[in-house]
């Protein structure tokens, strides 16, 4: 819509909109590799990424006033300054989450179930990736260093001028690759 309207936000709504943004990315991950845990028959990684979702959750509902419709970035802008204490909080979640990333990688990846599970299975190409319109972790982990953060379109990539980051991309189009690069994905944002 921003685009459509030529319309430019304030350098402020720009690193406002990034923290959410990755923010919501990293809870999105969480999911995922959870219920790639769930679907796979190992309950455990469910109930430790959902855990950590919650805690993103709640910052999310400090900020917009809604734990599941971020309704914070507006066309425009932000719907209000972060709330006092609010980048504390999310510094706090931030310090408590990266080693914890280490443990959910450990819990679902060593997992006999999901080596069992998962070996020798979903061998996706570049070529393959790309017609069937994947994109993300599963477009990466079939080798293909792309990344709409990098290089999509300047709407996209301009929000993250300034930001030092890097895109992860697997060599060996495993399915299960997918997933490893998920909490790599993490930590870096």
């Amino acid at each position: 819509m921003e685009k459509l309207l030529g319309l430019k936000v304030s350098e402020k709504t720009r690193h406002l909109r990034l923290i959410v943004a990755e923010l919501g990315r990293i809870a999105n991950h969480l999911v995922a590799a959870g219920c790639y845990g769930l679907d796979l028959g190992s309950f455990t990684p469910f109930m430790w990424t959902f855990r950590e979702r919650e805690k993103i959750v709640n910052l999310f509902e400090d900020v917009c006033g809604a734990p599941l419709t971020y309704s914070y970035i507006t066309v425009g802008g932000v719907t209000a300054d972060l709330p006092e204490g609010w980048l504390e909080k999310c510094k706090t979640f931030l310090d408590e989450f990266e080693p914890v990333i280490d443990e959910l990688h450990t819990l679902l990846t060593s997992n006999a179930i999901f080596i069992q599970r998962t070996a020798g299975v979903g061998l996706l190409t570049p070529e393959m990736a790309f017609d069937y319109g994947c994109t993300g972790p599963v477009l990466r982990g079939s080798g293909v260093d792309w990344d709409l953060r990098r290089d999509g379109e300047p709407i996209y990539t301009e929000m993250y001028d300034g930001y030092k980051w890097r895109v992860i991309a697997s060599t060996d189009g495993r399915y299960p690759r997918t997933i490893r690069i998920r909490p790599y994905r993490r930590r870096l944002s």
